[in-house]
This record gives structure tokens, C-alpha cells and sequence, in this order.
């Protein structure tokens, strides 16, 4: 188990560290209603130095002023464990976390989460324990977070974050059909269910057991949701298949998910705008689509 200990750590330290690697650093802003990734160069390798680097950076505001840090004075972070079987961080705070709001609770969580699961193969998972209990849901199992928990940008004041449990599908890693996952998201109030579901699938799955559904660089560009009809148009980019993978995969994998939500029965994808007249894979875009349980495989 290791201690966190406070440093401080100049901007001109980190803006001259020449041999790390960029990653994002998350902060709330001074309002506390969103958080906002800033690019962070990594100057450590080993993964307590990489655990160690971001717990500081945490801990200090960044130069734009209308943000803070996320490890206040007043909220301790008293040590952590990290344990590399199970890739999980465990970070220990003290009592005045349970003094937070619910919505600046909710925006320091999201931040330490989003920062610390960036490393692939180093952090998975998230747990928090506070002055002895450990944080859990709603069922009472202690938390592990990980990063597809949580969308990238939070915001919304006080009350106005909410969250869901969601069921989506991903391709299988053998490209066989869909496999089925769980996942509670935090989000905010003014963003739809259909519009989480989708920007979940578009960030892809956190790690490389499963592959994505939505080819990389495609744009969300509109989503509608009336008489159970889900409109989705996407960019030109959605039309690309994802290293030679079924693109019923693709198509399904949102239609699945989206369908899974109560007031959605049906979705028509449009690119660009426009209805599309080709049939890729056999799929004819042009046609309102139900799920497809056949394609699930898991």
C-alpha cells in the first residue's frame, strides 16, 4: 500500500518534461456544473510513478483559471493500493468526502476515473473507500469503476446528473456476432437515453476483448426519438467497415442496443442526411430496422 503525498508540481515542470507521453488530466470547473480534459504530459513509465504523477496533477488547478483541481485541500486522499492482477486502483479518502454535494461528488468521481483508466493495461478498475466503508451502489456491492461508466463530458448543476444502467452490444472479438454488456453510465440530465447509448458505443469498448460497432472518426450528427422510431444520421465515416468486420455488426450492434431502451422499437440510420441506397453486407439502410437477437453470440 502506498501514501499520497502532496507535491507540488509547476506547469513549467511538466511543459519541460521531453521524454513523457501526452495523455488528459480532467478538472471541474469553478461553478462546479462540468468537467474538462486538458492535456497532460506523462513523464512516468512505471506504474506507481504513473499513479503517483496523476494523484499530484489532481491535486493542482490548472493555468486556466476557470477550472480547479479535483483533489481539494479539504478532501484528502489519506494513501492508495494499486493490485496489478486484478488492474484495479484503490484510493483511500478521508471522512470530508462524504461532505460533498452530489453533483460535485459525482464530478470528482467521474474526473479520478476518467484520468486514472486511460492506461491501457495498467488501470481497469476504480474503488473508492472513505474513512473505512467503501463506496457502493445502489445494491450495495463496493464500486469498480471503469472508464465506459462515465461519459466524457459531465455536467449539469446540482441535480441534474443522472444515471443508468444500459445494456449494449459490441462485436465479438472473433467477429462471430454481438456480445451483450452491462453497463451503469453517469450522464447528464439534458442529454437523451438514445444519445448516451449511442455516444457509449461510439467511444468503443475500454478494452480490447471486445471491438467496436462504430467506426473510428464518425460523427453523431442528430438523434430523434418519436413514436418509437430512433433517428440516427451519422458522418461519412459511419459507412466504413472496421478491420474487414461484418457491417451488420455495426448496424446491429446500435439497432440492439437503442431497442433495449423502452420507447424505442424501431431506427433508421441516415448519412450525411440522406437515406443511403447500397446495401453493405446486405443491409439495406433504407428501411426502419428491428434488433436481431440471431447475431447475438454471448
Amino acid at each position: 500500500m502506498s501514501e499520497y503525498r502532496h507535491l507540488s508540481v509547476s506547469q513549467s515542470e511538466k511543459d519541460d518534461a521531453d521524454t513523457g507521453t501526452g495523455y488528459n488530466i480532467y478538472y471541474i470547473n469553478n461553478d462546479e456544473t462540468k468537467i474538462k480534459a486538458f492535456a497532460y504530459q506523462l513523464s512516468s513509465t512505471t506504474e506507481d510513478g504513473i499513479i503517483s504523477e496523476c494523484m499530484e496533477a489532481l491535486a493542482v488547478s490548472p493555468d486556466d483559471k476557470n477550472y480547479k483541481a479535483v483533489i481539494a485541500s479539504s478532501v484528502k486522499v489519506q494513501q492508495y493500493q494499486y493490485d496489478k492482477d486484478s488492474r484495479t486502483l484503490t484510493l483511500y479518502f478521508s471522512q470530508e468526502y462524504e461532505q460533498l454535494s452530489r453533483t460535485s461528488e459525482m464530478l470528482v468521481r467521474t474526473a479520478i476515473v476518467k484520468t486514472m483508466t486511460q492506461f491501457g493495461g495498467i488501470i481497469d478498475y476504480v474503488s473508492f473507500n472513505v474513512d473505512g466503508s467503501w463506496l457502493t451502489d445502489s445494491n450495495g456491492n463496493t464500486l469498480r469503476m471503469k472508464n465506459s461508466d462515465y461519459v466524457s463530458e459531465v455536467s449539469g448543476s446540482q441535480g441534474h446528473v443522472k444515471e443508468a444502467r444500459f445494456c449494449l452490444y459490441f462485436a465479438a472479438k472473433d467477429g462471430s456476432g454481438l456480445v451483450r454488456i452491462y453497463q451503469t453510465i453517469h450522464y447528464p440530465e439534458t442529454e437523451s437515453m438514445a444519445e448516451v447509448v449511442v455516444r457509449t458505443l461510439m467511444q468503443g469498448y475500454p478494452s480490447d476483448k471486445y471491438k467496436p460497432v462504430v467506426s473510428q472518426d464518425t460523427l453523431l450528427k442528430s438523434v430523434s426519438v418519436n413514436d418509437g422510431l430512433c433517428q440516427l444520421d451519422f458522418s461519412k465515416e459511419f459507412l466504413n467497415k472496421i478491420d474487414g468486420q461484418d457491417f451488420r455488426l455495426n448496424v446491429y450492434g446500435i439497432v440492439n442496443s437503442l431497442t433495449e431502451l423502452g420507447d424505442i422499437q424501431r431506427v433508421r440510420i441516415t448519412v450525411d442526411g440522406k437515406l443511403i441506397e447500397e446495401e453493405p453486407d446486405g443491409v439495406v439502410l433504407m428501411n426502419e430496422m428491428t434488433a436481431k437477437p440471431d447475431l447475438v453470440v454471448q
